[in-house]
């Protein structure tokens, strides 16, 4: 029970620092705010009902015995954390890309054309990550059978994780301007990337 109102709470801190980020956004760059709502209105949107359809399984969940309620708890917990971590990720992708905004300050382009190949392959980065990042805490946090479950499934996925994110970072040179316009050093996120990933496994191995 007490894991439950943990991750209730956490949840709803969630929901309330996604809305104190759109305020914050919106008193300090109005223009860029009504430009990104404009152009990503509906992921922003599926963001949020996942976030609250997250909140409802775990809220429920524990209200009935039944299997077939419970899996379905389930599935409202696994696919309200799924969308909002592939989706921020696709949003932060196009935005490195560039969006064409019109005279006017707003969104000209299509839904379409925010779900090109290296913005998908930006919100599989952001997913896998996350999931990563979410096996390793609870590997710290948890004990006997789940901990030895989180254990394999952080080792299983570290070299996808990495392979993913080197991926995203090398085509990252030819998909945005933002290694040149920053003046990063080519072949300087890709070893950063590496050097972390073999530190993620080593780390890994000592925590056992």
């Amino acid at each position: 029970m007490r894991h439950t109102l943990e991750n209730i709470n956490t949840t709803r801190y969630n929901e309330v620092r996604l809305i104190t980020a759109g305020g914050a956004m919106f008193a300090a760059f109005p223009h860029w705010y009504a430009t990104l709502f404009s152009g990503f209105y509906l992921p922003l949107f599926l963001i949020l009902l996942a976030l609250i359809v997250r909140a409802v399984g775990f809220e429920f969940r524990s209200k009935m015995k039944e299997q077939w309620w419970r899996r379905t708890a389930d599935q409202f917990i696994f696919w309200g954390s799924v969308l909002p971590a592939f989706l921020w990720g696709v949003a932060l992708t196009n935005i490195a890309i560039g969006l064409p905004i019109g005279e006017d300050m707003n969104f000209t382009g299509t839904l379409p054309a925010l779900l090109n190949p290296y913005a998908l392959l930006g919100g599989l980065a952001s997913l896998i990550m996350f999931t990563l990042h979410g096996a390793i805490f609870l590997s710290l946090r948890t004990t006997d059978e789940l901990k030895n479950r989180v254990g394999k499934t952080a080792k299983m996925m570290w070299i996808p994780a990495g392979v993913i994110l080197l991926s995203f970072a090398l085509l990252g040179y030819r998909h945005t301007v933002l290694f040149e316009e920053l003046g990063i050093i080519p072949g300087t996120l890709p070893m950063i990337a590496i050097v972390s990933f073999i530190a993620v496994i080593v780390f890994m191995n000592i925590s056992r």
